[in-house]
């Protein structure tokens, strides 16, 4: 009976470890707020609340979504897409607010289709515009006071955003 007992006891001290651990491994506090920089005349922002991102580029919602933190990288996992991103960039028909990656994905295909583009085409296009899940970026960070630097590699590239809290 007593060996049950210290097994219980040492599974629970696991089990207990462990999900701290994990949730430890998801949240930094630190993060929380309101984080910007400017990078070649280009205003980058980021929201942070708690697991939630909200990305602005030029004062213009860009992406949000979730992230986790674990081991000195965040990983951004978008979820909608800001309608000024889609302006930016010239496609009309999208109004500033956020769109869900499935909303933006009808809406271009029914304006490519409109403009006679065949759906091979249509495909390629959504897939090289739209952030999806599948394309989670992960970021090394580090916050000092109130500042937070986002270091990552795209295709070949070091890119590094140096953002102050406000």
């Amino acid at each position: 009976m007593e060996n049950k007992s210290k097994l219980l006891g040492l599974l629970i001290f696991l089990f207990g470890t462990i999900f701290i651990s994990d949730i430890w491994a998801q949240m930094d506090n630190r993060l929380n707020g309101r984080w910007v920089g400017t990078e070649q005349g280009v205003s980058i922002e980021y929201r942070f609340n708690n697991g939630n991102y909200e990305h602005f580029i030029n004062g213009v919602q860009a992406m949000k979504g979730t992230y986790i933190v674990n081991a000195g990288n965040i990983t951004f996992t978008p979820t909608h897409v800001g309608g000024g991103y889609f302006s930016q960039m010239g496609l009309q028909g999208f109004e500033s607010r956020w769109y869900t990656n499935n909303e933006v994905i009808i809406i271009m295909r029914n304006m490519l289709l409109n403009s006679g583009s065949d759906e091979e085409s249509i495909n390629e296009l959504i897939a090289m515009m739209m952030p999806s899940s599948s394309n989670n970026i992960t970021y090394s960070y580090s916050v000092d006071n109130n500042s937070l630097i986002l270091t990552t590699h795209i295709e070949g590239m070091r890119l590094v955003h140096i953002l102050s809290k406000r």
